[in-house]
Protein backbone atom coordinates (compact mmCIF):
# COMPACT_ATOMS: atom_id res chain seq x y z
CA UNK A 1 0.00 0.00 0.00
CA UNK A 2 1.60 3.20 -1.13
CA UNK A 3 1.63 6.49 1.06
CA UNK A 4 -0.93 8.74 0.32
CA UNK A 5 0.22 11.97 -2.00
CA UNK A 6 0.67 14.91 -0.09
CA UNK A 7 -1.52 17.98 -0.47
CA UNK A 8 -0.34 20.72 -2.01
CA UNK A 9 -2.13 24.07 -1.49
CA UNK A 10 -1.44 26.34 -4.51
CA UNK A 11 -1.04 30.01 -3.08
CA UNK A 12 -2.20 32.92 -4.65
CA UNK A 13 0.07 36.60 -5.98
CA UNK A 14 -1.88 37.88 -2.86
CA UNK A 15 -0.91 35.40 -0.18
CA UNK A 16 2.71 35.03 -1.25
CA UNK A 17 3.83 39.22 -0.89
CA UNK A 18 2.93 40.46 1.94
CA UNK A 19 1.03 43.69 2.86
CA UNK A 20 2.57 46.79 2.78
CA UNK A 21 3.76 47.11 6.40
CA UNK A 22 3.15 51.09 7.69
CA UNK A 23 6.93 52.73 8.80
CA UNK A 24 6.06 55.52 11.82
CA UNK A 25 6.79 58.64 11.08
CA UNK A 26 9.66 60.03 12.27
CA UNK A 27 10.68 63.54 12.77
CA UNK A 28 14.12 64.89 12.91
CA UNK A 29 15.28 67.94 14.83
CA UNK A 30 16.55 70.98 12.36
CA UNK A 31 18.90 71.66 14.96
CA UNK A 32 20.30 68.62 15.76
CA UNK A 33 21.07 67.80 11.88
CA UNK A 34 22.40 71.17 11.78
CA UNK A 35 24.76 70.41 14.64
CA UNK A 36 25.67 67.44 12.81
CA UNK A 37 26.39 68.67 9.60
CA UNK A 38 29.32 68.71 7.89
CA UNK A 39 30.22 72.34 6.92
CA UNK A 40 31.47 71.76 3.55
CA UNK A 41 28.89 69.51 2.85
CA UNK A 42 28.13 70.39 -1.31
CA UNK A 43 23.95 68.93 -0.90
CA UNK A 44 23.23 70.97 1.94
CA UNK A 45 25.56 73.12 2.40
CA UNK A 46 26.10 73.10 5.90
CA UNK A 47 22.38 72.95 7.08
CA UNK A 48 22.12 69.23 7.20
CA UNK A 49 18.71 68.68 5.52
CA UNK A 50 17.63 68.95 2.37
CA UNK A 51 14.93 71.66 1.02
CA UNK A 52 12.02 69.17 1.12
CA UNK A 53 10.48 67.96 3.85
CA UNK A 54 8.73 65.15 4.78
CA UNK A 55 5.23 65.02 6.13
CA UNK A 56 3.44 62.50 8.37
CA UNK A 57 0.22 61.14 8.73
CA UNK A 58 -1.17 63.75 10.83
CA UNK A 59 -0.06 66.20 8.80
CA UNK A 60 3.77 66.89 11.22
CA UNK A 61 6.65 68.32 8.94
CA UNK A 62 9.65 67.26 9.62
CA UNK A 63 13.03 67.95 7.77
CA UNK A 64 15.02 65.12 5.96
CA UNK A 65 18.47 64.82 6.96
CA UNK A 66 21.31 64.97 4.29
CA UNK A 67 23.39 62.39 3.58
CA UNK A 68 26.38 63.64 5.57
CA UNK A 69 24.49 63.69 8.89
CA UNK A 70 23.61 59.84 8.66
CA UNK A 71 27.14 59.33 8.00
CA UNK A 72 28.02 60.94 10.87
CA UNK A 73 25.68 59.42 13.51
CA UNK A 74 27.01 56.18 11.98
CA UNK A 75 30.56 57.11 12.92
CA UNK A 76 29.45 58.61 16.20
CA UNK A 77 28.27 54.98 16.89
CA UNK A 78 30.91 53.29 15.58
CA UNK A 79 33.47 55.10 17.38
CA UNK A 80 31.47 54.21 20.59
CA UNK A 81 32.06 50.51 19.22
CA UNK A 82 35.52 50.56 18.70
CA UNK A 83 36.07 53.03 21.79
CA UNK A 84 34.54 50.13 24.29
CA UNK A 85 36.05 46.92 22.28
CA UNK A 86 39.57 47.90 23.01
CA UNK A 87 38.58 47.95 26.97
CA UNK A 88 40.79 45.62 28.99
CA UNK A 89 38.92 42.66 29.64
CA UNK A 90 39.68 43.54 33.51
CA UNK A 91 38.12 46.88 33.22
CA UNK A 92 34.88 45.95 32.27
CA UNK A 93 32.12 48.15 33.68
CA UNK A 94 29.54 46.32 35.32
CA UNK A 95 26.05 48.16 36.94
CA UNK A 96 24.27 46.25 39.86
CA UNK A 97 20.66 47.89 39.90
CA UNK A 98 18.26 47.24 42.75
CA UNK A 99 14.30 45.92 41.60
CA UNK A 100 11.91 45.96 44.58
CA UNK A 101 12.99 44.59 48.08
CA UNK A 102 14.83 41.27 47.12
CA UNK A 103 15.48 41.86 43.52
CA UNK A 104 19.17 42.86 41.61
CA UNK A 105 19.80 42.54 38.50
CA UNK A 106 23.38 43.18 36.44
CA UNK A 107 24.49 45.14 33.10
CA UNK A 108 26.78 45.34 31.30
CA UNK A 109 26.30 48.52 29.42
CA UNK A 110 29.52 48.45 27.22
CA UNK A 111 28.83 44.61 26.01
CA UNK A 112 24.92 45.67 25.62
CA UNK A 113 26.21 48.78 23.92
CA UNK A 114 28.69 46.22 21.19
CA UNK A 115 25.83 43.82 20.88
CA UNK A 116 23.01 46.80 19.79
CA UNK A 117 25.13 48.28 17.35
CA UNK A 118 26.07 44.35 15.90
CA UNK A 119 22.12 43.76 15.87
CA UNK A 120 21.17 46.71 14.28
CA UNK A 121 23.39 46.12 11.03
CA UNK A 122 22.45 42.80 11.02
CA UNK A 123 18.42 43.81 11.35
CA UNK A 124 18.78 46.92 8.62
CA UNK A 125 21.56 45.62 6.44
CA UNK A 126 21.09 43.08 3.41
CA UNK A 127 23.26 39.75 3.81
CA UNK A 128 25.73 40.84 1.37
CA UNK A 129 25.72 44.08 3.51
CA UNK A 130 25.95 42.70 6.44
CA UNK A 131 28.87 40.09 5.58
CA UNK A 132 30.96 43.51 4.45
CA UNK A 133 30.36 45.26 7.55
CA UNK A 134 30.65 42.63 9.65
CA UNK A 135 33.87 41.96 8.05
CA UNK A 136 34.88 45.66 7.63
CA UNK A 137 33.69 47.60 10.85
CA UNK A 138 32.67 44.46 13.37
CA UNK A 139 36.00 42.40 12.72
CA UNK A 140 38.76 45.51 11.45
CA UNK A 141 39.41 43.35 7.84
CA UNK A 142 41.22 45.53 5.54
CA UNK A 143 40.05 46.56 2.15
CA UNK A 144 42.26 44.23 0.41
CA UNK A 145 41.08 40.91 2.72
CA UNK A 146 37.22 41.90 2.24
CA UNK A 147 37.44 42.22 -1.58
CA UNK A 148 39.12 38.88 -1.75
CA UNK A 149 36.88 36.77 0.76
CA UNK A 150 34.03 38.73 -1.08
CA UNK A 151 34.95 38.67 -4.34
CA UNK A 152 34.11 42.68 -4.95
CA UNK A 153 35.80 43.35 -8.27
CA UNK A 154 34.93 47.84 -7.50
CA UNK A 155 33.21 50.17 -5.86
CA UNK A 156 34.23 48.72 -2.38
CA UNK A 157 34.08 52.73 -0.08
CA UNK A 158 31.04 53.46 -2.37
CA UNK A 159 29.21 50.13 -0.68
CA UNK A 160 30.86 51.49 2.82
CA UNK A 161 29.30 55.10 2.52
CA UNK A 162 26.05 53.82 1.36
CA UNK A 163 26.10 51.38 4.13
CA UNK A 164 27.11 54.38 6.30
CA UNK A 165 24.08 56.31 5.22
CA UNK A 166 21.74 53.49 5.49
CA UNK A 167 23.25 52.39 9.04
CA UNK A 168 23.32 56.16 10.41
CA UNK A 169 19.57 56.25 9.59
CA UNK A 170 18.41 53.49 11.88
CA UNK A 171 20.81 54.30 14.11
CA UNK A 172 19.64 57.86 14.68
CA UNK A 173 15.60 57.01 14.29
CA UNK A 174 16.07 54.10 17.36
CA UNK A 175 14.41 54.74 20.04
CA UNK A 176 14.12 55.08 22.85
CA UNK A 177 17.68 54.93 23.59
CA UNK A 178 19.76 56.07 20.54
CA UNK A 179 23.43 55.16 19.64
CA UNK A 180 24.82 57.78 18.97
CA UNK A 181 23.63 59.64 22.07
CA UNK A 182 25.86 57.90 24.11
CA UNK A 183 24.97 59.66 27.13
CA UNK A 184 21.85 59.13 26.82
CA UNK A 185 22.16 55.54 26.44
CA UNK A 186 24.23 54.76 28.97
CA UNK A 187 21.88 56.96 31.43
CA UNK A 188 24.63 59.83 32.11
Amino acid sequence: MSAPAPVVRSLTLRQRVPSRVAVPFFAWDARELRFLAVRDCAECSGLGCHSRISIGPNGERSPLPCDCVLSRIFRISYGKFVEIAEWPKFMRRVDIDRHGPNGYELSMPGEEYCADFAMLGRRTLTDEEYALFRMFFLEGWDREACVERLKLERNFYKRISLMEVKLGRAIGQTRPYSLYRVREYFGR
